[in-house]
């Protein structure tokens, strides 16, 4: 098989799999309502899976800071249940521990 059918069929499937919850549910009505209480919680998943590495690999002497800052984050996520106030929440503990 050469390269480039290679590069093709997954091309195919990698877009079959991406693509398939949208072809599969045309409408979010009719979708029964444990899969969109299991769909609130994808983007705080996703999240977290992009946090967790880099609180686990993180090294030095700023560990005490971003500790603090993952911490309002999650507490402002947990009360308010919003996206953006969090990351504000972290961003403001991070640069108020910064300047100690």
């Amino acid at each position: 098989m050469s390269d480039v059918m290679s590069v093709v069929i997954m091309a195919t499937a990698t877009f079959l799999l991406r693509a398939s919850p949208v072809l599969w549910i045309r409408d979010a009505e009719r979708m029964p309502r444990w899969v969109k209480r299991w769909l609130e919680y994808v983007p705080p998943a996703v999240l977290a899976a992009l946090v967790a590495p880099e609180i686990l690999a993180r090294t030095g002497p700023r560990i005490p800071g971003l500790a603090l800052a993952y911490i309002a984050c999650l507490v402002t996520a947990l009360r308010t249940r919003s996206i953006i106030l969090p990351l504000l929440a972290a961003i403001v503990t991070l640069a108020i521990a910064g300047l100690f």
